[in-house]
Formats: C-alpha cells, sequence, structure tokens
C-alpha cells in the first residue's frame, strides 16, 4: 500500500520499509547513539510503519513538493483531527500556524541512532529537511532552520 499510494506516484526510486534486518539498505548510513556508541539499523519489526521508512533527502524532498504542490497537496491527512497547545494534529502531520503566519505541517521522529524532521511551509512553498545519524532528537533544529528560512536569514 505504501508503494502504491506514497512511493510510485512521487517517483520515489529508494525509499523502502524494511520489515526484517536483512532488508535494511546496505547504503545506509551508520546511527550512532547518543553517548556515541554504533547502533545497528532497526527495522522495527511489526511497528515498522510507525517510523521504519528508509529515505533518502531526495527521498523527502519529493515528498515535500508533493505535500505543497503535488498529490497530497488536498489531503486529508493535512486537515486537522486534534488539537493540542499551540498545534493541531491531522492523520500524520503536526499542523501549526506561526512564524508570521505561515501554515506549517511537520513530522519528526527518532529511532535508536537515527533522527528526521520534515516541515513544510504550506504558505511559501518550501520546506527544511532535517536528517541525522546521531541519535538525537533534530524536530528544535528543522523548527531553527524553518523560522530562519522565513525570515530570510
Amino acid at each position: 500500500m505504501l508503494e502504491e499510494r506514497i512511493f510510485e506516484p512521487l517517483g520515489l526510486q529508494t525509499a523502502t520499509l524494511p520489515v526484517e534486518d536483512d532488508e535494511v539498505p546496505d547504503a545506509l548510513a551508520p546511527g550512532f547513539l547518543a553517548d556515541g556508541r554504533p547502533a545497528e539499523p532497526s527495522t522495527l519489526a511489526a511497528f515498522a510503519p510507525a517510523g521504519g521508512i528508509v529515505a533518502t533527502v531526495d527521498d523527502l524532498a519529493a515528498y515535500a513538493r508533493g505535500v505543497i504542490d503535488g498529490p497530497f497537496a488536498d489531503s486529508p491527512a493535512l486537515e486537522p483531527a486534534q488539537s493540542r497547545e499551540g498545534s493541531e494534529t491531522g492523520w500524520f502531520w503536526v499542523l501549526s500556524t506561526g512564524y508570521d503566519g505561515h501554515e506549517i505541517a511537520s513530522h519528526g521522529g527518532l529511532t535508536a541512532g537515527f533522527g528526521a524532521s520534515l516541515m513544510i511551509d504550506r504558505t511559501a512553498g518550501r520546506a527544511v529537511i532535517v536528517l541525522s545519524n546521531g541519535g538525537e532528537p533534530v524536530d528544535a533544529l528543522a523548527e531553527d532552520l524553518m523560522a530562519r528560512v522565513i525570515r530570510g536569514d
């Protein structure tokens, strides 16, 4: 379903969802835990759809374009389904209005040895992608970068 509905329509040639350890791409950068020890890639097994997608920066840029003005621009996943302090949540996205009124859709994640954050400025049609193999959250860095992009720093 992921390949049919997401990967293929966006032309994501390298994105994958490994479920077994031997399905993890050999080209994956090695991960490191917060204390610097090496981290083995984790497939998350049955929980793989919750955070096990392996994707490149190019894959995430194509995904962002798909949300900005492509097949996912009007996705119901970008509609608020739940509210919490300062933001709303769609099916996949944290939705917020900030940064001088810009509508932002974001999603981040962290597994042992890897962190990722994708922030999309739906108002201006720009995105920030942060990928890390350092085992630390990168959401704050992505937020700072997005603010700088909007301000023109």
